[in-house]
């Protein structure tokens, strides 16, 4: 992680251009190197968010979100996920899988029984492909939310 920060570091140095993915990159490795994901981790992935539009006017695409998203969410900021949802949806930035299942876990964190059943219709309802991932990721919701019943349901019927 450290040693690809470092190459990031050296190309700015040298005013080249990054692509997105690279930048997606490098978020991924500041919120994903340790196994508890903390304010600092998010801050580090803010910042270089920050310097990606900000400094080098590359635009943020779905996967840039939702590193941010879900980094914030396992860090318990509820409200700047809330942000980061709202900023995906002002620029018209498409949910992927990935958004959907994260989505699901947000609001199993927050013990809204309602948000994952609404997140997990939302997904259906995008036509994604709905597999073992996606239903592990409503039970574990669910029985985060406090309905292990919906969860044991969604177990029967898988």
């Amino acid at each position: 992680m450290l040693r690809y920060l470092s190459v990031v570091d050296d190309v700015k140095a040298q005013s080249i251009p990054l692509l997105t993915s690279e930048w997606n990159t490098a978020m991924s490795f500041a919120t994903n190197y340790t196994n508890y994901i903390s304010g600092n981790e998010v801050e580090s992935a803010l910042q270089i968010f920050r310097e990606m539009e900000a400094a080098t006017h590359v635009k943020a695409d779905t996967a840039t979100f939702n590193i941010l998203f879900d980094a914030a969410t396992k860090a318990g900021k509820h409200s700047l996920a809330e942000m980061i949802h709202k900023e995906m949806e002002s620029r018209g930035i498409k949910y992927n899988r990935f958004h959907h299942v994260s989505l699901i876990f947000y609001f199993g964190l927050k013990e809204d029984g309602e948000g994952v059943r609404k997140a997990y219709k939302a997904m259906v309802d995008s036509g994604e492909i709905i597999d073992t991932v996606a239903l592990n990721a409503v039970m574990a919701a669910l029985i985060r939310a406090r309905e292990p019943q919906a969860a044991m349901l969604v177990y029967k019927r898988m």
